[in-house]
């Protein structure tokens, strides 16, 4: 014990005595800038416009705070027996939804996958009253093997906007094999 005492001892002094020594080192002036020759002032530039920016929609947590929207998710998920929990509850990382008029129904677009297993992706269709969905499990097969499941039984025209969805998301795995 009395070593172990002796020994910290020593290094609280040692580092006293480097903090003093740099500690009290004169400061080397800064370097000054040359002089530059006179300039010719010449007409002030254009302000360039700003780059107008991607509007945002609504992340899926954000839409399901709406009790329409969210007894509507409830109905679609429920249509499948077994649907995990993170897709019965929307939980996950997502990017915003875009808006989409399908047969001339609006509905908020986007997908979302399972925390830390993104390949583990579900795409939907969120409506006022109606939701649709696809899900998709990259991370378990090759992208060409994946099966999607549907979920809310789609209509034609709603199962081909998920359809294309799910599809481009296949070319991009693909892409990264």
């Amino acid at each position: 014990m009395k070593t172990r005492l002796a020994t910290l001892t020593a290094c609280v002094a040692a580092i006293a005595l480097l903090s003093g020594c740099f500690g009290s080192a004169e400061k080397a002036p800064a370097p000054q800038p040359e002089a530059q020759p006179a300039q010719t002032q010449s007409a002030p530039e254009p302000a360039a416009e700003p780059a107008a920016a991607e509007p945002e929609g609504p992340y899926l947590y954000n839409l399901l705070e709406d009790q329409p929207a969210k007894k509507a998710w409830a109905r679609m998920t429920a249509s499948r027996k077994g649907a995990p929990a993170w897709i019965r509850k929307g939980e996950g990382p997502t990017s915003p939804a875009e808006e989409a008029l399908i047969n001339g129904k609006r509905y908020w677009q986007g997908s979302v996958c399972e925390q830390h297993n993104c390949p583990n992706t579900f795409f939907f269709l969120l409506g006022e009253t109606k939701a649709y969905g696809l899900h998709a499990n990259f991370a378990n097969d090759k992208p060409a093997k994946v099966r999607p499941v549907y979920y809310g039984a789609p209509p034609a025209a709603e199962k081909a906007a998920l359809r294309e969805a799910f599809e481009a998301e296949r070319e991009r795995q693909m892409a990264d094999e």
